[in-house]
């Protein structure tokens, strides 16, 4: 590079040293935002290249981050990628983002690919199954944080919200407005957030005394035929609630309700921001929406503190939050 440093540091107003620790990837929150900004569109307009190989030589670091999300297409891994992403900005990272389609074998085969390529850090949403390769980054020493679900067992702080607090506060508001005949229509996998759900479902209507057998629907992530059969079964009961247990498996229903829903008097609560069913459906939708930002910060921090060789905490839970309608 003909241009210096120190010629950078003149344009932009600021010292070489500032100038040194953002385009070394340094800079985290020393510098402020608006500066490193300033920096890095100064060093780009006076025609700097920055040798991210020689500095990852010199530094042992990539200054690059992993996220392997299950379902980028779904709102709620989509939006979660993106807050993470964001995260991975302010801090100096470039962030990668892979989906894994809900497939061991595919996640597997993308942590592969990562190991070798020498990431930072890692932040997943771990699909069901994917223990062993989890474990084979961690012995690359490279530092995980998952989200949303966690492997157990695995040495690796998460970051989840409370599947079953919040599932029993929902059921019990929906019993409390006179719905006692609710069903369960849950994807047919097993991850903990789901089980955990299931185990909440179980346990509130147990103790309300309106639970029985047959009162939990599995269905494949994608199978429109399953839940197309399952939704048409329960129109012809007397069915009050429908609770969905991920929002990937609402938004397959939703595709797919039969023209008689709107003759039933039946009140539809997802786990997962739902609003823009909104039109669809009502008053009769209930959502539980959890907090993606605050998530996505708790991850990148835990995983900040990782790579620092820092002790953390292995569980970390965020609270959610209950979108509901007045029943008469």
């Amino acid at each position: 590079n003909m241009v210096s440093m120190q010629d950078i540091a003149d344009a932009a107003g600021v010292s070489k040293a500032t100038v040194s620790l953002v385009l070394n990837g340094k800079s985290g929150k020393r510098v402020s935002e608006t500066v490193r900004k300033k920096v890095e569109d100064t060093a780009r307009g006076m025609g700097y290249r920055i040798n991210d190989v020689a500095r990852s030589l010199r530094t042992g670091r990539t200054n690059l981050i992993s996220i392997l999300m299950t379902d980028i297409s779904d709102d709620f891994f989509g939006r979660m990628a993106s807050h993470l992403q964001e995260e991975a900005m302010k801090h100096g990272f470039t962030a990668v983002i892979s989906n894994t389609g809900e497939s061991a074998v595919e996640f597997s085969a993308i942590v592969s690919v990562i190991t070798a390529k020498k990431v930072d850090g890692m932040i997943a949403v771990p699909p069901q199954g994917s223990g062993a390769a989890l474990e084979t980054v961690l012995e690359h020493k490279i530092p995980i944080v998952q989200i949303d679900r966690h492997i157990e067992g695995l040495d690796a702080p998460y970051v989840e919200t409370d599947n079953y607090d919040i599932t029993c506060m929902a059921l019990k508001e929906l019993i409390s407005c006179g719905r006692r005949k609710i069903v369960m229509i849950s994807p047919d996998i097993d991850v903990n957030a789901i089980s955990e759900r299931e185990r909440a479902f179980r346990d509130t209507l147990s103790a309300e005394g309106c639970y029985r057998e047959n009162l939990v629907r599995k269905t494949g992530l994608d199978d429109r035929k399953e839940v197309k059969t399952i939704l048409a079964d329960l129109m012809d009961q007397d069915t009050e609630a429908i609770f969905f247990a991920s929002k990937r498996t609402f938004t397959l229903a939703m595709e797919n309700l039969p023209d008689c829903w709107r003759a039933k008097d039946i009140t539809f609560l997802c786990f997962g921001e739902a609003r823009s069913f909104k039109a669809l459906l009502g008053d009769r939708l209930w959502y539980i929406e959890q907090p993606l930002e605050a998530m996505a910060r708790k991850a990148f921090s835990l995983l900040l503190s990782k790579m620092k060789g820092e002790d953390t905490d292995m569980e970390s839970v965020i609270r959610s939050s209950l979108s509901r309608q007045s029943i008469n």
